[in-house]
């Protein structure tokens, strides 16, 4: 089980499964956010081994809790955040080139939006 600090463990899969090239596992500790951003060249697929986080798909806020699996499509912006508890998950992407494009929040008159 991994423990906070623990580095990022990466696991190999053999080139002739084709469906996932990247497997990983994060930790994400309480009241902690990662930046809104999209992956141009892969889907991702979140399935949580502990804890709870809520994660923005699109412009959709979802809560996921152990045992949950999340599909974020190819260009969705999305990003995660923690409350009180960490969150452990298995991340899965389709590919094992992974491109990260962060995606700039702007405010705009009284209200947020994403571009």
């Amino acid at each position: 089980m991994l423990q906070p600090g623990d580095p990022l463990r990466l696991l190999r899969v053999p080139r002739s499964f084709t469906m996932v090239r990247g497997v990983g596992l994060v930790y994400i500790k309480p009241h902690q956010t990662n930046p809104l951003h999209i992956h141009p060249n892969i889907a991702e697929y979140l399935h949580v081994i502990e804890g709870s986080c809520e994660h923005r798909v699109g412009d959709r806020w979802v809560t996921v809790k152990a045992g949950d699996t999340l599909r974020i499509p190819l260009g969705v912006k999305h990003n995660a955040r923690t409350k009180d508890e960490p969150c452990r998950a298995v991340i899965v992407y389709d590919t094992g080139k992974r491109r990260m494009e962060v995606v700039a929040e702007q405010t705009h008159g009284r209200g947020r939006y994403e571009r």
